[in-house]
């Protein structure tokens, strides 16, 4: 084997490269803009639709469509083309975005925010195409690259979607990202073009059973939006609840037996990996909803007893210093990974993460401590997804790297729209009599001290985690990812994009 110094130097960037990185950006930026932009005008929306519990299906929904689109459009790029389903996945989330700012009705308008989440399957596809078109050593680089657009989108949402909502109004939001939606596919289609990059001898996977956890999951979420509503003995809860059970029973089976899964849930036959994929279910159903819960807190009126009254566009600048320092926490916790082990930044993420959130439940109406706790929580939780993640792959099998990082980032998507569900429950628990339907203070602190104990809970499964390995092996797995021959599932890479936090 040729040392280092004997390779030869890659090739230099061409302007055309740039350009085809230039794109791909663009197109990854575009998805975490949307939905920011929407948990921004939560509470707005939900004023103007009375205060409506179906209010909370437009993130719902949308993170629904997405842990689909990231099981089913990584699968469809190995067989059909990369770039094609590229395009495709964004020209759906244009459309949703227009249908969005055509509604005149609440089921018009989660139509078109659960379109809008096929942009999740963004960047699973553009780090597959770079992972193509670019030389292996050039990789590492231009995946980092691609992964910060998804702090610029979340930071640009927060800041032009609170401005649009106070100076225009709800629909603004979605005429402007879908303007920039179309933008962004005049760019792809013009500079990266459809091509046939579709993997070569592509196993057969029966794709549609494999996505069956999703209305499984939908129905579940029905059912328990309904439950204090109808009660837990009537049927029209018992009936979607139990429905779900049995899809999931049947999808699992069917799953395990496949010889090519979807998704492969023989992966979590390893404890090593069961325990980092639960943290992640965990981290989804409670800190993952922190942009959610603290956008509707930080601009609830102060009339009503809870909240800071804030404008729109003050919660957005209230909320860009967190994203800022979990852009920063984000390599740091995965340099503390390598010196301390992932099992033990874990538990030191998931701590301190459940004391920024009991930190703002006993400060509800103290600006400045709202703050520390929101800088405490916001970045320690991204430290909880770096660990996690690197933890799955140490444990991953040298060949299932790509795949194993996928399913974790089905299961964050998919147990954060769970945890949305769980959220509004808890919210609408207690209302104040002055407030017209919105949450009282008492309900906020149900919902903070909820998402502290996910964090207790994490903390508690990452301390029967199996003794972290060596630094040395956790570099070495992050360089082989690159290196190892494609597997069936190989362009469902982990999406480090905190969708709800």
């Amino acid at each position: 084997m040729r040392s280092a110094a004997d390779r030869p130097a890659p090739r230099r960037l061409t302007v055309r490269d740039l350009a085809v990185l230039s794109a791909l950006l663009m197109a990854d930026i575009l998805s975490t803009f949307e939905l920011t932009m929407v948990y921004t005008a939560m509470p707005t929306i939900s004023r103007a639709f009375d205060h409506a519990s179906d209010v909370v299906w437009l993130v719902t929904a949308g993170l629904l469509v997405s842990a689909t689109a990231c099981a089913l459009c990584g699968r469809l790029g190995d067989i059909y083309g990369r770039s094609r389903i590229l395009l495709i996945v964004m020209g759906i989330s244009c459309v949703g975005s227009f249908i969005a700012a055509l509604a005149t009705g609440l089921p018009q308008l989660i139509v078109g925010t659960a379109l809008q989440g096929s942009a999740g399957a963004i960047l699973p596809l553009a780090l597959a195409i770079v992972r193509e078109r670019f030389s292996t050593e050039r990789v590492p680089l231009f995946v980092g690259i691609l992964l910060s657009g998804s702090m610029v989108g979340a930071v640009a949402g927060l800041v032009i979607g609170g401005y649009l909502v106070d100076a225009i109004g709800w629909h603004s939001i979605y005429i402007v990202s879908g303007s920039f939606a179309a933008t962004a596919i005049l760019a792809v289609a013009t500079v990266v073009g459809v091509r046939s990059d579709a993997a070569v001898g592509a196993q057969h996977t029966a794709m549609l059973r494999g996505v069956l956890f999703a209305p499984a999951i939908a129905m579940l979420l029905f059912a328990i939006t309904k439950l204090r509503e109808w009660g837990l003995a009537d049927p029209r809860v018992l009936a979607p609840g139990l429905g779900a059970i049995l899809i999931f029973v049947l999808w699992a089976r069917h799953q395990l037996r496949e010889e090519h899964p979807l998704i492969d849930l023989r992966l979590l036959r390893r404890r090593s990996m069961a325990l980092p994929y639960l943290c992640i279910c965990l981290l989804g159903l409670g800190a993952m909803q922190h942009t959610l819960v603290l956008s509707m807190f930080l601009q609830q009126p102060l009339a009503t007893g809870a909240g800071l009254g804030l404008s729109a566009t003050l919660a957005g600048y209230a909320l860009v210093p967190v994203r800022i320092g979990g852009a920063v926490a984000s390599p740091f916790g995965g340099s503390l990974v390598q010196k301390l082990g992932a099992r033990t930044v874990l538990m030191l993420g998931a701590g301190l993460t459940g004391i920024g959130w009991l930190i703002i439940a006993a400060f509800q109406h103290s600006l400045p401590m709202i703050m520390v706790g929101m800088m405490l929580e916001g970045t320690a939780h991204i430290v909880i997804y770096v660990a996690a993640s690197s933890a799955i792959l140490q444990a991953a099998p040298n060949d299932r790297v790509g795949e194993a990082a996928g399913l974790g980032s089905v299961f964050r998507a998919a147990m954060v729209a769970v945890g949305t569900q769980f959220v509004a429950v808890l919210l609408a628990t207690s209302s104040a009599a002055e407030s017209g339907g919105a949450p009282s203070q008492m309900a906020y602190s149900y919902v903070f001290t909820y998402v502290a104990v996910t964090c207790g809970l994490i903390v508690l499964i990452a301390w029967f985690m199996p003794p972290s390995i060596q630094a040395a092996a956790i570099s070495d797995s992050s360089t082989r990812k690159f290196k190892e021959p494609r597997a069936a599932n190989s362009t469902q890479y982990a999406d480090p994009r905190i969708e709800g936090s």
